[in-house]
């Protein structure tokens, strides 16, 4: 099943860039060696876009919130998201959710353990 994997989609994964704190509920080590061995082109928040492509991974889009951008025949968008609620958010790495509108008519949101945030 994993040769059939084309492309990923990264919400967040670090906090202060620091390779300890890395969210590895989002991206873990296994994970990271898959995504690098087969050059899989990844789509992450514009903020984790850096740490990303400096551990090696193969960033194709670094999307700035709501920011459409072409993508497999149709465009994604990166939508705001904030990672909990009081204290613990400003612990935590904030990252965006993906909205995917495909020519399919097919739509999809993906927003990992985040609360999308409105416009």
């Amino acid at each position: 099943m994993l040769d059939k994997i084309t492309a990923c989609l990264i919400t967040h994964c670090r906090i202060f860039g620091i390779k300890a704190l890395q969210h590895t509920n989002h991206l873990d080590g296994a994970g990271e060696a898959f995504l690098k061995s087969d050059s899989i082109p990844v789509t992450c928040p514009e903020t984790d876009g850096p740490y990303l492509q400096k551990h090696g991974l193969s960033v194709e889009k670094a999307l700035p919130p709501w920011s459409k951008s072409p993508y497999k025949g149709g465009q994604i968008t990166a939508i705001p998201a904030q990672h909990g609620y009081g204290w613990v958010h400003h612990l935590m790495a904030n990252g965006v959710g993906f909205f995917i509108e495909l020519p399919t008519s097919l739509r999809s949101i993906s927003a990992g353990t985040q609360s999308l945030l409105p416009r």
